[in-house]
Order: structure tokens, then C-alpha cells, then sequence
């Protein structure tokens, strides 16, 4: 995933090999950076001064960072922003619902939206078994990747404009599950994981509609990812430039439940409805 009309500018700060904590949100995974980063409001724990949130992140050496599972996985754009760590796929992973699947259907690539989730060390998702993605998803490797966008960074040249996001991207061979026991398990895992106990709350499955659903799965162990946080890096003269510049923040919000019109009267809301979140 790749943000940002330039390419790593000249003046951007080379990782530090020295250890310490940088006050970010508790998401974030981002590079370490040097001292003088601390004229963008970037300072270590013992400087205790950040406008991203009192969060604390380790960025102590390269090891939090991980070592790409495979060559094909390693970053080479913005390869400052990658990580590999288990823990950072996984947070990004279980911040959203929403994926997107890409293969090669007739020799034309497409990339399909998709509700999925985790499990350990697999994702699942599921759709029509008529439906052409799982025709061809066993016979070759595909890719799963899942964004989040989590600010709009205003810089002082429109060469320098970024994002604060989170991406993972996932290469792999998927299996179909064919089991319609394991079928049925694996969507209740889903639905309660939406919103915990629903599952037994709804009207039972269908035998029909379980033959009608594909149920795919894949490994997270091909994994990469990038994540951004801070302020722009503009170019050193750029400062003196009279031109406001700073981070427009995006959080995903969830509201307040809106009830069907045709519910049946005295019909309460379960409790857990509102334990449905995002982030």
C-alpha cells in the first residue's frame, strides 16, 4: 500500500538504533525515529510531549519489526514503514470486518469485497458457491489485504501530502471448506464475533443455505504490512514556507442502532448489539 505523491524525501530520518518509547496511539507500530524529529512534536517518553496520544510503543531495534516471511512479501516501496511482526498483522487484521480479495479470474485480475475474519493463525470468508472467485481460488495464489486509513497528512507541498494508514497484506493459497460441519462452526465464529451470542439468537440455519454458501480459508504466515503515523516530512527549506500544515485524524465510528420497522412488537435490542465495534 502505497500513499503519497513522492518517494522517501531526501531530508526523512534514518531509523535509530537506540531504544526508548514514543508516545503513539496504541495501534501504531511505526519505525523508530531519531532525535531530530522533535521539531515535528515527535520526542521520546522522557521528552513526554506528542499531540498523537499517550499510548506507548516500543521501537527499540529492528526486531520488533520482524523479518519478512518471504522474498516476495518484503517491501521495497516506503520499505521504512514495513513490519512483519505477528502482533502487528494480527491488530490490523482485527480492526475491521472488511477485506479485499484478489485473483485471476479468465485472465483478468479482480479484487472482490469481502467480509471476513480471524482465527489464530487463519482468515476466513465466505460468499455464493455459484459465485466465480471460488471457482479459482484453489488453483492459484491469491492476495488478501485489508486497509485502514487513518489520517489525511497536509504538508506544505502537495509533493510531500500523505496518509496515516494501516495495511496488511496476505499471499497465499486458500482452501475451500467442504465439511458443512465445519462450515456451520466457522460462521457462527463469525457471527458471534460481529456481535458476541447473536448466533444463538437467531432463527436456525437452513440446510439449503448452507450449500448455497462457500466458506474459504487462508493462512496469515505470507504476511506484510506498513503503517504510518506523524506528522508530514516536508523538505527542509519547505519550512520556512507560510503554509499550514498538520494531520487530519479519521476514526471509524460506529452509531447508535436503528431498529427494522418491522420488528415484532416488544422485540428488545439485545445488549450485545452494542458490543459491535471497529478500530
Amino acid at each position: 500500500m502505497s500513499f503519497g505523491l513522492a518517494s522517501r524525501p531526501k531530508n526523512l530520518p534514518k531509523r535509530s538504533k537506540r531504544g526508548g518509547f514514543l508516545h503513539f496511539p496504541p495501534w501504531s507500530n511505526l519505525e523508530s525515529v531519531d532525535s531530530r524529529d522533535r521539531r515535528h512534536g515527535i520526542e521520546f517518553a522522557n521528552g513526554a510531549r506528542s499531540p498523537f496520544g499517550k499510548g506507548k510503543v516500543s521501537m527499540s531495534d529492528d526486531e520488533s519489526r520482524g523479518e519478512a516471511p518471504s522474498e516476495r512479501t518484503r517491501v521495497k516501496h516506503y520499505n521504512w514503514l514495513a513490519r512483519y511482526d505477528r502482533k502487528t498483522v494480527e491488530d490490523i487484521l482485527d480492526a475491521t470486518p472488511l477485506a479485499h480479495v484478489g485473483c485471476l479470474m479468465n485472465g483478468v485480475p479482480f479484487v472482490t469485497p469481502t467480509f471476513f475474519w480471524r482465527e489464530n493463525d487463519r482468515v476466513y470468508w465466505h460468499g455464493a458457491a455459484a459465485g466465480r472467485m471460488f471457482k479459482v481460488l484453489e488453483q492459484q495464489d491469491i492476495c488478501l489485504t485489508v486497509s485502514l486509513l487513518d489520517g489525511l497528512v497536509v504538508a506544505r507541498s502537495a509533493f510531500n501530502f500523505n496518509c496515516n494508514f494501516r495495511s496488511v497484506m496476505l499471499l497465499g493459497r486458500a482452501e475451500l471448506i467442504r465439511d458443512e460441519t465445519v462450515k456451520v462452526k466457522k460462521l457462527r465464529n463469525f457471527v458471534n464475533r460481529l456481535i458476541p451470542g447473536e448466533w444463538e439468537r437467531l432463527r436456525p440455519i437452513h440446510e439449503r443455505e448452507v450449500k448455497v454458501t462457500a466458506l474459504a480459508s487462508m493462512s496469515i504466515a505470507e504476511a506484510s504490512c506498513k503503517v504510518r503515523i506523524g506528522p508530514p516530512l516536508d523538505d527542509d527549506e519547505d519550512y520556512a514556507f507560510p503554509s499550514w500544515a498538520g494531520v487530519i485524524p479519521i476514526r471509524y465510528q460506529v452509531l447508535p442502532p436503528e431498529a427494522d420497522p418491522r420488528n415484532l412488537p416488544d422485540t428488545e435490542m439485545p445488549d450485545d448489539i452494542l458490543k459491535f465495534h471497529l478500530g
